[in-house]
């Protein structure tokens, strides 16, 4: 039986204040995550939905493209598609949408212990991170660290570095202001949750695109339908 999946969507145009958030890919079809046609994250939306992302019955992270939507293109490396309408992609890690002239980047960590709404969280880029470790690392061999060197090392470090795949962390903290289903996640009040900001800080590795062994992009009219 397939389950949710976790992943983070990057939103490539935005600053790195505003440009990931931590999400929950549900199994089929029902109300889940979205990209929407503003270019915000969506969580069990009913209309403005421009691009569906779902688990399918083989645990393959899928995205939908629904009618009367803006094109979509899937990119992998090198390669780029369009996605027709009602035609879903099978998407992994590192794959990239392009949806109304906005960028998306989408980081798979692996099944999700349990379900939330999408949630921004702040980055520490990597190399920063190791760059100011290093260097005070080395103020160490001069006599004592260098309190500005120190810092800016405690500055740059992750409060929670968990144990994500180099891309963001795979942290399945659920803490919410928000009451929502625990069996589909969704908002009990409203059917939509718009999400709160995540006070943790997760580490970015630049990491590369999915290289040409990942293989062509897979697409499907009819995809396995979620049990």
């Amino acid at each position: 039986m397939s389950k949710p999946i976790t992943l983070c969507v990057e939103l490539e145009n935005n600053p790195d204040s505003e440009r990931y958030y931590k999400c929950t890919a549900q199994v089929g079809r029902d109300k889940g995550l979205t990209i929407q046609l503003d270019g915000t994250i969506g969580w069990c939306a009913t209309s403005g939905i421009a691009c569906e992302l779902w688990v399918s019955r083989d645990q393959r992270l899928m995205a939908f493209r629904p009618p009367g939507v803006p094109e979509i293109h899937v990119s992998r490396a090198h390669r780029r598609i369009l996605l027709a309408e009602k035609q879903m992609a099978i998407l992994l890690h590192r794959d990239g949408l392009s949806i109304g002239g906005r960028s998306y980047r989408i980081h798979i960590h692996g099944v999700a212990e349990s379900i939330h709404p999408p949630r921004l969280v702040k980055v520490v880029r990597a190399a920063s991170l190791a760059a100011s470790l290093t260097l005070g690392a080395a103020s160490l061999g001069c006599g004592g660290p260098d309190p500005a060197s120190k810092d800016a090392a405690s500055d740059a470090a992750p409060t929670d570095t968990g144990t994500g795949d180099g891309g963001c962390d795979a942290d399945t903290d659920t803490s919410s202001d928000t009451d929502f289903d625990t069996d589909t996640g969704c908002d009990t009040d409203t059917g939509t949750d718009t999400g709160a900001t995540d006070t943790e800080t997760m580490t970015l590795d630049s990491g590369i695109d999915a290289g040409d062994d990942a293989g062509p992009i897979d697409t499907n009219d009819t995809p396995p339908a979620a049990e």
